[in-house]
């Protein structure tokens, strides 16, 4: 398994709906710089449902769904991919599945998946990713 540190310098969050009670569903906006074995800057377009009625930022418990776009270099080779993310975010950490579900330029045919691991105050992405030389 490989391993890319990722810093959030951007992270918006606003509720869809005024009543919160009846409709506890926020988008969120987040940007990744990310080191390492991947190099670049991701984007990332989130839906949260939070499972707690205080929503109380990095305390507060969501289902977390989904896009993943990174932009720049993989194993010294430059281009795009997505992933889609599903699961949970609690206490201030993802806790998802991820999928690639598309990849371009010098990165098409990469495959794989990833995860989050939160240690103290590092944040990495754990990769599973396999790279193909198909065009």
């Amino acid at each position: 398994m490989e391993k890319s540190d990722f810093k959030v310098t951007k992270w918006e969050e606003k509720a869809i709906e005024n009543e919160t009670d009846l409709f506890p569903v926020h988008t969120v906006e987040v940007e990744y710089k990310i080191s390492g074995i991947l190099e670049g800057i991701a984007y990332l377009q989130y839906l949260l449902y939070y499972l707690e009625e205080d929503v109380d930022g990095q305390q507060a418990e969501a289902r977390v769904s989904g896009f993943f776009h990174f932009k720049r270099i993989y194993k010294n080779r430059e281009g795009i991919f997505t992933a889609c993310e599903n699961g949970t975010f609690e206490e201030g950490r993802l806790n998802i599945n991820a999928q690639i579900v598309n990849a371009t330029e010098q990165l098409k045919g990469l495959d794989g998946t990833y995860k989050y691991d939160f240690q103290g105050k590092s944040s990495e992405l754990l990769l599973d990713f396999k790279l193909s030389d198909q065009d």
